[in-house]
């Protein structure tokens, strides 16, 4: 997906980072590291190895991490002033599930749980097969 990312966006003024980019939220006083994101802001760089924001934020569900992700860290992610699509892949079965942020900043709710469906998001498109 991070490799997909990084050839579509290569004509765009975004970049997709992987696990080793912290990624600051303010307002919490707190700093995560999302499996893969995308900076499409200038602004948002404020160290070698921070951001503080993003426009897409993807979590790969674990186990131990699953909980974390759909709650508290989706909660502080939604502080965040571009933050518009998070995508919740599971690693135990076919389910991806988007969350996007429309214009009156309500959270709208997508899941695909068969393997021709297709993700899209404002900055690319993938298969649900080719995510497995």
């Amino acid at each position: 997906m991070f490799a997909a990312l990084l050839r579509h966006l290569d004509e765009k003024p975004c970049f997709p980072y992987i696990s080793d980019m912290r990624l600051d939220i303010r307002l919490h006083n707190h700093y995560v590291y999302p499996d893969v994101f995308v900076v499409c802001d200038e602004s948002a760089y404020i160290a070698d190895d921070m951001v503080n924001d993003a426009l897409v934020i993807i979590e790969v569900l674990s186990p131990t991490t699953e909980s974390y992700d759909r709650g508290k860290k989706f909660l502080h992610y939604q502080s965040l002033d571009s933050f518009r699509e998070y995508v919740l892949i599971s690693q135990s079965h076919i389910q991806v599930e988007v969350f996007r942020r429309n214009d009156a900043g309500k959270w709208e709710y997508e899941i695909l749980t068969e393997p021709s469906g297709i993700l899209h998001l404002n900055t690319l498109e993938f298969s649900v097969e080719g995510l497995y």
